[in-house]
């Protein structure tokens, strides 16, 4: 299993390594570039679970719901 911290850019090479990324109640908004890379991965058949706590993403100060858009 690979942690990757929203410090940390993500690539699609990091998310081919994962089986599934978790996105577990981010606290800082995602890059455009990063945002590309992950619908990228999403489209070839990656898995993705997205967890937030109440108030979604504006109580945390991310963006992760463009995602899913």
């Amino acid at each position: 299993m690979i942690l990757y911290r929203n410090k940390d850019e993500i690539t699609k090479e990091h998310l081919d390594e994962s089986d599934i990324a978790v996105f577990a109640d981010p606290r800082e908004s995602f890059a455009d570039v990063e945002f590309d890379e992950i619908k990228q991965w999403l489209n070839a058949g990656g898995r993705c679970l997205i967890l937030l706590a109440d108030g979604g993403e504006k109580a945390g100060g991310s963006n992760i719901n463009s995602i899913i858009e």
